[in-house]
Order: structure tokens, then sequence, then C-alpha cells
């Protein structure tokens, strides 16, 4: 198949709408951002187990409004993140968009392009987005209804789904047929509608509570008016009742006073005659009290005198008592304190004592260790100039040492200057040793001896090289030992040479004249050869001497520097030594101090109380003298005060005559007084009555005068008052009985007409001029034929009847026009809600009716697209859906029956597995022929279906391409034949890649991995 065939269906769609794109960022397997397109016709989704193809199918359900993690294979939402690879690090949210072409006008949104898309956080937020704008779930819900994509229940047939149809329960079968018929939007109308009415019934449950409130409130308080009525009615007939009673007694209380004022002019007589007598016993009582007053001071004054002398004394002699026992005491404290001193006097002496010779112990300790410390100072001196003289030795040595090393480096120079002339005579050596191997052949003796200087030679000139090597060392032991050893070998075996040189050339002196030229030069060589060893050797012991001497010098300074360190540390510890004597020895001294101190303050304190003593001792002697003087007093004192008292008995007897005649006296101006006080009071009383009397009439003519004024102009312009009052009031013919004293009862007139203003009634004229105004009341009872008595009952009962009516709302009637406007407003609003309420619940009625009827005519289509379809998949044979209703809405049956030609099988679970999925994708394109889904996700729907049955399939899959693009899911080859356009998924590290297949004739040579020989364009999706 060509590109140019899927070219030819683009925009050819039926259905109206159009999936054009689903971009996938971090959502399960698809780490990076990756857009699939879509296009009209089949498009298939191959690729190996677990690269991640029903991801894809996950992230359009879940875009789509999928709210069950199940749904999209999780186990919680966070699974559905990516959760980051070998290579990748995890994401923190995931997002699906869906793009649809809306050029038809499907979605009720003015743009041509329409994105859905969904955006979930780790921390558990969900975003949903339409157009780029965020909104609720609810917002995408209504976007999707009668659109095919409501609940994608037959639009997205996910793995394994296919078969579950047939065993799904009939509420989802219900639900399915429901979404194909379109009635979802009336579910939701028929939901909204129960909750408006749930909502409406909570407010009229509520309003239904206000207003059964309201009743009864409006019950109690009509009530508590008509109470309230009645209650005025009595108080106003027993104002009525009490004002004429009050006329009555302001007459009664007129002539009670006129007779008071009588009595109070007897009372003021009265009064008069026992003022005059008690002023006489007044002035004679006052006589009695002064005689006996005087009497009585004069007494008084004397006993006075007396007693005061008398408690003086006493208190001397008390005072004198405690003094003399106060000394007493003081003394013997002050003797026992004195024995106190002398104790402690005697303890500071002996601690002084102790002090003063370990004072004196201590201070022989000082002497001795300053003593030993001007030893060590005069020891350390002495060592210090030693020190001095050392370190002036080992300066001169120093010096020496210094010259000796001068002469040594001069040595070394001539030491090094040795070689030199060694290797010159050698040199000189060499040509005699040519001539000698010149001379060889000649004669052989003078080989030999030829042979024998230049081993000679050679010997001398590696022996002199290592012991210069050894002199030129920097350590002066092994110089001098090298010394020794070079010199000492090198004399002995040059010795021995030459001495054997000097033999053989004597034997060869003979021989060639030529030789003794050589032997010169030897003996020269061997001459200066000692003269520098002698001088290296006097050198050398120089050296050793001064070395000793140096060594001597250096072990001096030790032995100094030790000597002085010691010197240091004893002059240290006895420093430290004296540093504790004297902190031992300056506490001793303090407290020598200190007890010194205190032996002086307990002398003086001694001193002190030795004084108080004896002049205590003096002062008893001075309280004696004066005890004895003071007893000589007080028996004075007693004989006259004997004689004071026989005075004062008998002027005590006088007194007592003069207080009962006195009392007499009081007594009879107590009786006096009390009628006084008696009359006095009678007379306050009347006149307080009087003036209350005439302040009660003046108040009442007031009151009566202006409730006159009031009422009048309201009896004479409603003469019918008076009727209502008698009509209305609880005066009975039983209340007139009770009031009858069992007397005849009191006339009773007949409810009068209305009275006019010229001619005024026969009871009007008869009744007093006080009450005048009581005649316009009009009353049934002759008021003034009532006796005081009668008519106290009669008030009386109007009070009792008043007290019965205890809980009296006096502004009930307001309170009830008050209401009257809350409860119309309830009652309005009660109806209101009644009505719509009504109007609600026949909404839902009209609602579910012709959800009923689209059900019904959407299930007959359905059924008849089923039997069609089956014949089709099966090449013959029946397939029915039948509906079997039941008054409760959810147990409603669809009941599916299939019969595949030359079977007879009653039950669908004995079918095959592909006998099932045939029967299932038969229901579900029956479903979609009969409402078209915008597109169709099948995911390995043909897994159990043979070549024979994917044909068919197939041919099925073409009828419906132009009206819904289809989407395969599928490892069928035979599949891959009916696809316009293909997707390959893989799995790269732990990511999955989408690659698009386009099939292009132009890419002939290039082959892929799809078994057909179709030669097809392998290019990877867009990513971004």
């Amino acid at each position: 198949m060509q590109l140019g065939n899927r070219r030819h269906l683009e925009g050819k769609l039926e259905g109206g709408l159009f999936l054009k794109k689903l971009i996938v960022q971090n959502f399960k397997g698809f780490a990076e951002r990756t857009t699939i397109e879509f296009f009209p016709g089949i498009g298939a989704l191959i690729g190996p187990n677990g690269c991640g193809k029903s991801n894809v199918v996950d992230a359009v359900k879940w875009v789509l409004g999928a709210q069950k993690v199940s749904e999209v294979r999780g186990d919680k939402m966070n699974d559905l993140i990516f959760n980051g690879s070998a290579t990748t690090t995890s994401h923190h949210y995931a997002e699906v968009e869906i793009v649809f072409d809306n050029s038809a006008k499907v979605f009720s949104l003015p743009q041509q392009e329409v994105s859905i898309a969904r955006r979930l956080y780790r921390s558990g937020e969900m975003e949903y987005l339409i157009n780029n704008e965020q909104c609720r779930l609810k917002d995408v819900h209504y976007l999707l209804l009668d659109t095919g994509l409501g609940r994608l229940d037959y639009s997205i047939m996910a793995q394994g789904s296919v078969s579950k149809i047939l065993e799904s329960s009939n509420t989802q079968r219900m639900r399915l047929i429901e979404e194909a018929a379109s009635i979802s939007k009336y579910r939701e109308r028929h939901r909204e509608y129960e909750r408006k009415i749930l909502k409406v019934t909570e407010n009229l449950k509520h309003i239904e509570i206000l207003y059964s409130n309201i009743t009864k409130r409006k019950n109690a308080l009509q009530k508590q008016t008509q109470a309230s009525q009645g209650y005025f009615k009595i108080k106003k007939l027993l104002k009525h009742l009490e004002l004429f009673q009050n006329l009555q007694t302001l007459k009664a209380i007129e002539k009670k006073q006129n007779t008071n004022h009588n009595e109070t002019q007897q009372i003021n007589q009265k009064l008069q005659a026992l003022s005059t007598l008690i002023k006489q016993q007044t002035t004679r009582s006052e006589q009695l009290d002064q005689s006996a007053a005087k009497a009585s001071d004069i007494l008084q004054n004397e006993t006075f005198k007396f007693k005061n002398e008398l408690s003086v004394l006493h208190e001397k002699q008390k005072f004198l008592s405690e003094r003399h026992s106060e000394r007493t005491l003081e003394l013997a404290t002050q003797t026992k304190r004195i024995k106190q001193i002398e104790k402690n006097l005697h303890a500071s002496k002996q601690t002084v004592a102790t002090t003063e010779k370990s004072a004196l112990h201590h201070e022989k300790i000082l002497a001795h260790t300053r003593k030993e410390l001007e030893g060590i100072r005069s020891a350390l001196v002495v060592c210090q100039n030693n020190r001095k003289n050392q370190e002036t030795i080992i300066a001169t040595l120093e010096g020496d040492i210094a010259k000796n090393n001068a002469l040594i480096d001069s040595e070394r120079k001539t030491l090094d200057a040795i070689p030199e002339l060694l290797f010159k005579d050698l040199e000189k050596l060499f040509p005699l040793s040519k001539l000698l191997a010149q001379e060889k052949k000649q004669k052989d003796p003078q080989e030999k001896l030829r042979s024998q200087l230049e081993t000679l030679s050679q010997e001398l000139h590696t022996t002199l090289e290592n012991h210069l090597r050894n002199l030129l060392s920097l350590d002066p032991a092994a110089y001098k030992t090298a010394l020794k050893t070079s010199f000492s070998t090198l004399k002995a075996t040059t010795t021995q040479k030459i001495n054997a040189l000097k033999a053989k050339c004597t034997s060869l002196i003979d021989r060639d004249s030529n030789v003794t030229g050589i032997v010169k030069v030897i003996e020269n060589v061997y001459r200066k050869k000692d003269v520098i060893l002698s001088t290296l050797q006097t050198k050398i012991t120089t050296a050793q001497k001064f070395q000793s001497k140096l060594k001597q010098a250096q072990k001096d300074l030790k032995k100094i520097g030790a000597s002085k360190e010691t010197l240091t540390v004893t002059q240290a510890k006895i420093e430290k030594k004296i540093a504790a004597l004297n902190e031992t020895i300056a506490p001793l001294r303090t407290d020598l101090a200190r007890v010194k101190h205190y032996q002086t303050e307990q002398q003086a304190d001694y001193d002190h109380y030795q004084k108080i003593n004896s002049t205590l001792k003096t002062s008893i002697a001075g309280l004696i003298e004066q005890k004895k003087a003071i007893a000589v007093a007080i028996t004075k004192t007693n004989v006259q005060a004997k004689t004071t008292t026989a005075k004062w008995i008998a002027t005590r007897k006088n007194e007592k005559l003069s207080h009962t005649k006195l009392k007499n006296l009081k007594k009879n101006i107590g009786t006096l007084e009390q009628k006084y006080q008696k009359l006095n009071k009678q007379r306050y009383e009347l006149s307080a009555q009087t003036n209350i009397f005439a302040n009660e009439y003046k108040t009442l003519l007031e009151h009566t005068e202006t409730y006159l004024d009031e009422n009048l102009l309201d009896y004479r312009t409603r003469p019918e008052a008076t009727k209502t009052l008698i009509k209305n009031s609880f005066i009975t013919q039983e209340i007139l009985d009770q009031i009858s004293d069992r007397n005849p009862k009191p006339p009773i007139s007949p409810p009068a007409a209305a009275p006019t203003h010229s001619a005024p009634t026969e009871q009007s004229q008869s009744m007093p001029k006080d009450s005048s105004a009581l005649k316009k009341t009009n009353l049934s009872i002759n008021l003034k034929t009532l006796t005081p008595r009668q008519l106290a009952k009669l008030i009386q009962i109007c009070r009792d009847r008043l007290s019965g009516h205890n809980n009296i709302n006096p502004l009930a009637e307001e309170e009830l026009e008050e209401i009257a406007e809350e409860y119309s407003r309830i009652a309005k609003e009660r109806l209101d809600i009644k009505n719509s309420l009504k109007n609600l619940s026949v909404l839902a009625q009209q609602v579910n009716r012709q959800s009923k009827k689209i059900f019904a005519k959407t299930f007959k289509q359905i059924a008849k697209n089923f039997k069609h379809i089956v014949k089709e998949l099966f090449e013959g044979g029946t397939g029915n859906l039948a509906f079997k209703s039941h008054p409760n809405p959810d147990q409603n049956q669809i009941i599916i029956s299939v019969q595949p030609p030359g079977k007879d099988v009653q039950n669908i679970d004995l079918f095959s597995g592909g006998e099932k999925t045939l029967i299932a994708l038969a229901l579900m394109f029956a479903i979609f022929k009969t409402k078209f889904s915008p597109f169709c996700i099948l995911d390995e729907a043909d897994a159990a279906l043979d070549d024979e049955n994917i044909s068919r399939f197939l041919k099925l899959l073409k009828a419906f391409q132009r009206q819904t693009q289809i989407l395969i899911i599928s490892h069928n080859r035979k599949t891959f034949h009916a696809f316009d356009y293909l997707y390959g998924i893989s799995m790269r590290e732990g990511m999955s890649k989408i690659f698009s297949l386009k099939t292009d004739p132009s890419f002939a040579t290039e082959e892929t991995t799809i078994s057909n020989p179709k030669h097809h364009h392998l290019n990877e999706t867009t990513t971004s």
C-alpha cells in the first residue's frame, strides 16, 4: 500500500469530528515529549511485547477523563509519571494532550482546533485544560457529551476487554447502549433535576418547620390578644368601680378630718397642763442633783487623792523590787561572764604561747633555709665565675682551633699539591719506561725493570688517589685514621719496592749508563716523600693535641652547664621552700596578732565588767535603803486610808438617800414624759392622717377630673360604649348574687338606649355632684344603691379575675401584626417551593419519558444492526438483542442470543474464544453503526481470531473507515494488509520510542521487518 492511498482518504470522514494529534510527555514509558499524528482510515501500532503499545491507549483514556487507576492499568496515580531509567532521571509531572479538528463544529466552541489536556503532579495535584485554559473535569465531560466519546465504553477496546463485553453485567450493557443512544445528556438532566428536587425538598422541609413554628406562634399570639383584650376590659371596669369607691372614701375622710381636728385641740390642752407639771418636777430634781453632785465631787476628790498616792507608792515598791531582781540577775550574769572571760584569757594565753613557740620554730627553720640559700647563692656565684673562666678558655681554645684549622687547610692544600707533583714525577718516569721498552728488545733485565717501574707508578697512583679521597672527607676521625694507615702502608710498600728497585738498579748500573738518571729521579722522589710525610705527621699530632684539648674543654663546659642547671634547680626548690615557709608563717603571724588583739579585748571587757560589778553592788545597797523608806511611807498611808474610808462610808450613806429621792422624781418625770409623748404622737398621727387624706383627696379629685375630661367626649360621641362594656364584661347575675349579702338584689336597669345630650336619664339626674362623671358610663348597676361592702366585694372579684390572668402579654397585638407579615411571606414561599417541586418532578418525568423513548428507538436500531453484522461475521446464522424491562430501572436486562450456522448453543459461555470475540465485535460495531464515534482504538482485538475470521474482521473495518478513524494494536501479520499508515514502538534504555512507517513507492530499494513484500520508509516521530 502506498502513501497516496492515505492522502486519498484525508478530509473525507463522514462523522464530522477528526482526531489530529496525541501529545504525550512523561506518561508511563514516554520520557520525552512525543507527538503521534492521526489520519483518516485505518492505522496500526506494532511492536514487541512490553514496549508500551497499550500505554498509548491508556493515554487516550486518561486524557478524556478516566478516573479509576485500574482503567489505565495502575495501582496509584503516581505510577503514571515516568519514574526514570538508567540514563534518564525521573520527572515531577505527566501530561497528555489530545487535539481534534473542530471544523464541523461538533464541539460547542468557535475554534477550528480543540485541544484537551490533563496534567498530573507528583504531589497529587491534577489539572485539566481546554485550549490551554484551566477547567474542571465536569467541563470536559460536558464538552464530550453526545460526541461518542462520553464514556469511551465502545470507542476504545483495551487489551482483553473485547470478550468482557459479553461477560459484563446488565447495568454495563445498559450504559453502553445509553451512550450510543446519546441519552447521557438526558441522564445528566435527570440527575440535575433529581439534585434540584432533593435540594427543593430540603428547602421545603426547612420552610415547613418555619411555617409550623410561625403558625404555632401566630395561634399563641391570637390567644394572648384575646386574653389581653378581656384583661383590659376588666381593668377598665375596675377603674370605674375604684373611682366611685374613691369618691365615697373622700367624703368619709372629710368627716373624719373634722372629728380629728376637735380631738387635737383637746390633746393640746392636756399637753400644756402636763408640760407645766414636768417643768416643776424638773426644777426640783435639778436642785437635788446639784446638792448630790457637790457632795459626791468632794468625796470623789479625796478618795481620788488617796488612791493616787497609794498607787504611786505601790508602783514605786513594785519598780524597786523589779529593779532589785533585775540587778541581782544582772550581777549573776556578769559574774558568769567574768568567769568565762577568765577561762578565755587562760586559753588565749596558752594559744599565744603555742603560737609563739611555733613561730620561733618556723623562724629558726627560715633562718636555716636562708643560710642554705646564701650558701647556694655563693656556690652559684662561684659556678658562674667558673663558667666565665671556662668560657674564656673555650674562647681561646676556639681561637687556637681556628688557627689549627687554618693550618690544616694550608696543609690540605699542600697535600692537594702532592699528587700533582707525584703525577709530574711519574710523567717524567713514563718516558723512561718508554726508553726501557725500546731497550727491551735489546735486554731482558731492562724490560723487567721497566715493567716493575710501571707497576710501581700505577700502584703509587692508585694508592695516592684512594688516600687523597679519604683525606678530603670531612669526618675528623676518618681523616686521622686515613692519614695513619695511608702513610704507614705507603711508607712500608714504597720503601720495600724502592729498596728492591735500588738493588736491581745497582745491578743494572753496570749495564747501562742511562739507568743512572732514572735512579736519581727516583731518589729525589723518595726524599721529597719522606719530608712531606714527616711534616704531615707533625701536623697530625698537633691537630690531635688541639682536638683532645677541644674535647676536654667541651666536656668541662658540659659539666659547668650541668652544675649550673642543678644549682638553678636547687635554687628554685629552696625559693619554693622559702615561699612555702612564708605562706605557713603568714597565717601564724596573723593568728598571733589576732590572739593578742583578742587577749587585749578580753582584758578590757574584764576590767569593764569589774567596774560594772562594783557599781551594781553600790546601787543594790542604795535600793535596799530606799525599800526600807518606802515601807515606812506605806504604813503611814495605810493609816490615812483607813480614816478616809470611814469618812467615805458616811458620805456614801447620805448619797444613797439622795439617790432614792432622785429616782422617785425621775420616775414621775418619766411617766409624765411618756404621757406627753403619747399625746404628741397622737397629735402627729392625726396631723399626718389629715395631710395624707388631704393629699389623697387632691389626687383623687385631679385623677377623676382628668379621667372624666378624657372620657367625656368618648362617652358622648359613642353612646354604644356602655352597651358593649355591659355585654362584654363578666358581670353576670351570679356575680350580682355574690355581692348582694343575702339582701334583695340591687336594682339592675336594662341596657339603656343611647342617651342624647338634651335629655339625660333619671339615674344620671339622681347621682350626686361628685359622681356626675360616672353617669356617662351608663353602667347597668346603680352604684349609688350599693353599700361600701358590696362595692368592695365587686372590686375584689374584679381584682381576682385580673390576678387570674398571670401571663398577659400587653404587646401581643403588636407582635401579631408584626408576625402576620412574616407568616404571609413564609406561606407564599412555601407555596412557591411546592409549585417548583411539582414542576421539577414533571420535568424529570418528561426527561425520563423522552430518554426511554430514545433508548427504545436506539435499541431497536442496534438490535437490527447486530442481526446484520452477525450474519456478515459468521457468514450466516442469527443474532438477537432483547430488552427485558423491570419496574426498578437497575434490574433491566439486555439478553444477547446468537446462533451460528450449524450450531444450536443456548448459552453464550459455551462459545469458543474466537466466537465470543466475533459476537463482542458484532455488538460493538452495531453500536458504531447506530452512533458513530470520532475514532475507535482496538487493542489486540484480533488476538483470538484465526486467518479466516481476521479477513471477515478486516472487511468489516473497511466498511467503517469512511465514518471513523480506526487504530489497531496487533501482532497478527495478516491484519497489517488493511492498514493505511503504521507506527512502530520500541523500547530503548527503559523509554518507549515511536517510529512512523510510511508506504511510498519511491523507497523501493529498502526493506522492512514486516512480513509482506511491500517496501516502506522508516521515520522517527516528532519529539520535542
